[in-house]
């Protein structure tokens, strides 16, 4: 059955005149009901190749934060994708997105920083949200969940993003935020294509795949390089000179060495992350299996890192030449302050 406004809401919402309001209404499978507080994202399966076949579609796989943009009565929050509010780290996103015509909606995207060569980068990334009063953020919007009081998660991939694309376009050009254009055509192509600019890869989707949160096969990326998040159990010092962080992911939901990075960061974001991992000192490793590194000091497994690397050796899994890309400090905030959500994505309770 399905859940309705309030009469005096649901009278507002049908007087208002926005840009998305006719098409929602010719929409199927739209449902009128409350926002959600926070809807899980959809996240695209690794592959080594993309799918191929016309009922996909092809995007650009950005080098950012996933975000979530929830508007409503006028103003618009920015939530990381565990559900963590960070309006005040893009406050220029969220002055933009409070703008749009519509009662309320929630927009699925990527934050980045655009460096001068065209390309997003994850470092500048990091510092920029640092800020919070940065001018170099944008948020490429790829869908869009809920718009005019309904739930349009159940319409084809298609109509989502036609609805966004409508929704998004009384912004300004000089507006930070961005509609994330799809491809069509031959999916190894345009991967091509893309890694010879120096993009990250490609992303595609199901064109009547409708958005269903978690990993279930309805998008793939297909990145040009390896990439993944691991967590620093400890470093490693020769003498008094550094030599590198050791890494630790989880496997079969046991910690496990991952290998050694040795470099990517500039002297700052070193000696910071030095800094950050000695509060966290421990006696013993934290590793599930004991690994010889007798000059290893072990820390507390809190710090979530994003390195890229060009494969893992097949005995043990280690990684073959590691380069740290940046801190995960969205996913960090979720290790230390959980947040409570009902199953499937549904708001624990209705407002």
């Amino acid at each position: 059955m399905a859940r309705t406004l309030p009469n005096s809401k649901r009278q507002y919402v049908q007087g208002l005149n926005t840009p998305t309001k006719e098409l929602i209404r010719s929409f199927k499978n739209a449902e009128p009901g409350p926002r959600p507080e926070f809807i899980e994202p959809l996240f695209p399966e690794l592959r080594d190749r993309p799918p191929s076949g016309d009922n996909w579609v092809h995007e650009i796989k950005f080098d950012g934060y996933r975000f979530q943009i929830h508007v409503g009565d006028g103003i618009a929050r920015i939530l990381t994708r565990r559900g963590h509010d960070w309006t005040g780290k893009a406050r220029a996103i969220a002055a933009d997105a409070s703008t749009l015509k519509t009662y309320s909606a929630i927009i699925d995207g990527e934050v980045v920083v655009v460096s001068d060569n065209g390309l997003t980068d994850f470092n500048e990334l990091e510092r920029e949200l640092g800020k919070g009063t940065s001018d170099r953020l944008t948020f490429y919007a790829f869908d869009l969940l809920y718009v005019d009081a309904h739930d349009i998660r159940r319409e084809t991939l298609l109509n989502r993003k036609l609805a966004l694309k409508v929704l998004l376009q009384t912004l300004p050009k000089s507006s930070p935020i961005k509609y994330s254009e799809h491809m069509e055509g031959d999916a190894r192509t345009i991967q091509k294509s893309a890694c010879g600019a120096g993009l990250e890869g490609i992303v595609s989707k199901l064109k009547d795949g409708r958005y269903i949160s978690g990993h279930n096969g309805i998008w793939t990326k297909s990145p040009c390089r390896q990439r993944d998040t691991f967590v620093i159990v400890g470093w490693a010092s020769k003498g008094r000179k550094f030599d590198g962080f050791y890494l630790g992911e989880a496997r079969k939901g046991k910690l496990v060495y991952a290998g050694k990075i040795e470099g990517g960061w500039t002297e700052k974001q070193k000696n910071e992350l030095i800094a950050e991992v000695e509060q966290l000192q421990r006696r013993t490793s934290p590793l599930f299996r004991k690994v010889e590194k007798p000059k290893a000091r072990w820390v507390d497994p809190q710090v979530l890192v994003d390195v890229e690397y060009r494969a893992k050796t097949k005995a043990s899994g280690l990684l073959r030449h590691p380069t740290f890309k940046g801190v995960r400090r969205e996913l960090m905030e979720d290790l230390t302050k959980p947040r409570k959500r009902s199953a499937a994505g549904r708001p624990a309770k209705r407002g």
